[in-house]
C-alpha cells in the first residue's frame, strides 16, 4: 500500500494499551503524522469527551468518529475558553471540554450525526424493565446511567481495566431514563452491560424486536445499539467524503467486532494481533505486534 492519506484507529485494545494508556512509540506516530499533514482519526465507541488527552491535544488528531460512528466530530485547539463557548456561540452542535494538566480548552463541532433518537430509546428501555443491565445513554459527548445501574458495573465480572474505564467515563444520575431522556434532548446510541449469560437471549430479543436498530459489541456481555445506518464504517465513509478524501486512501486499525465495518471500507484495513477472529477475518492483514508492543506505529513506520 501507498502512504496513507488518512490514518482511523480504534482506541481500546488497538491504539491503547491494556492499561488504557498510549505508549511512546504511538505518541513519537501522532507526531510524524502532524508532520506530513496526515490526520488521525480516533474511530471509537466511546465519545469524544473520553479520548485521552495525549490524543485529544494532539495537532494530528483533527477529526473524532464517535459513539461507534454515531457523531463525526472537528476537533479545534488553542481557543480561549470565553470564545469557545457553546452558549456564547449560540451553536447547539458545539461542546466545549477542558482536558490535561494545564485544562487546555477544546472546542468540538458536530459535523454529522446519525441518532438513535428518543422514541426508539424509550420504547428499548420499556422492553428491558427489570432486566438488571445497564442502559447507558450516548450524548452530547457524555454517558449518562441511572444510579442503581451504574452501582451494578461493580458486580459484573469485566476485565478490571475495561470495568474502572467504564466506571470512569459514565456519570451516573439520580433520574430514570424517560426524564433523563427527555432533558437531553436527544440520544446517539446506547450501550448495555450486564453479568449473567442467562440473560443474554431476553436482552437481544429486545434489541432485536426493532428491525430499524442493530447492534454490535466489544466485549463480553456487552451490546452497543444504534440506528441501522450507523457504523464505524459510515463514519469513515463520511469523513472521507467531507475530505475530499478516497476511502480508498485510507487505512483503519481494529481489533473487535464493531470494528468490522471500517475495516472492510478502508483502503486498508489492519487487524491488532490481540483481535478479535472475527475483525482478524476481514482485515486485508493483521499486525506483526499486539497494543500492548505498539502494533499501529509498528506497521505504520514502513509506510510514511
Amino acid at each position: 500500500m501507498a502512504a496513507p492519506r488518512i490514518v482511523f484507529a480504534d482506541m481500546d485494545d488497538t491504539f491503547l494499551s491494556t492499561d488504557k494508556t498510549v505508549c511512546r512509540e504511538n505518541l513519537e506516530l501522532l507526531d510524524r503524522l502532524a508532520e506530513k499533514g496526515v490526520p488521525f482519526v480516533p474511530c471509537t465507541g466511546r465519545t469524544w469527551r473520553a479520548l485521552p488527552a495525549e490524543v485529544l491535544l494532539h495537532p494530528a488528531t483533527r477529526y473524532a468518529v464517535t459513539s461507534d460512528g454515531a457523531v463525526v466530530m472537528e476537533l479545534l485547539r488553542d481557543v480561549a475558553v470565553q470564545a469557545a463557548s457553546p452558549d456564547a456561540a449560540g451553536e447547539a452542535d458545539v461542546e466545549l471540554e477542558c482536558v490535561g494538566q494545564d485544562r487546555s480548552a477544546v472546542l468540538a463541532r458536530r459535523l454529522c450525526l446519525r441518532a438513535m433518537g428518543k422514541e426508539r430509546t424509550l420504547a428499548l428501555y420499556d422492553r428491558l424493565e427489570g432486566v438488571p443491565c445497564t442502559f447507558d445513554v450516548f450524548w452530547g459527548g457524555r454517558v449518562f446511567v441511572e444510579r442503581w445501574r451504574y452501582d451494578l458495573i461493580s458486580t459484573f465480572d469485566i476485565r478490571p481495566d475495561e470495568k474502572r474505564a467504564i466506571l470512569r467515563h459514565r456519570t451516573p444520575v439520580d433520574a430514570f431514563v424517560p426524564e433523563l431522556v427527555e432533558h437531553l434532548g436527544g440520544v446517539e446510541r446506547v450501550s448495555l452491560y450486564w453479568g449473567n449469560d442467562a440473560l443474554t437471549p431476553d436482552i437481544l430479543s429486545a434489541v432485536d424486536a426493532d428491525e430499524t436498530l442493530h447492534h454490535t459489541h466489544s466485549s463480553a456481555r456487552n451490546l452497543e445499539v444504534m440506528d441501522v445506518r450507523t457504523s464505524k464504517g459510515a463514519g469513515l465513509e463520511w469523513l472521507c467524503a467531507h475530505l475530499g478524501i478516497d476511502p480508498a486512501q485510507a487505512i483503519a486499525f481494529g481489533d473487535s467486532p464493531n470494528d468490522l465495518s471500517m475495516l472492510r471500507v478502508a483502503g486498508s484495513g489492519i487487524a491488532m494481533l490481540n483481535a478479535y477472529d472475527e475483525a482478524k477475518a476481514v482485515a486485508d492483514c493483521v499486525t506483526a505486534y499486539d497494543n500492548d508492543h505498539a502494533g499501529v506505529a509498528r506497521h505504520l513506520r514502513g509506510l510514511l
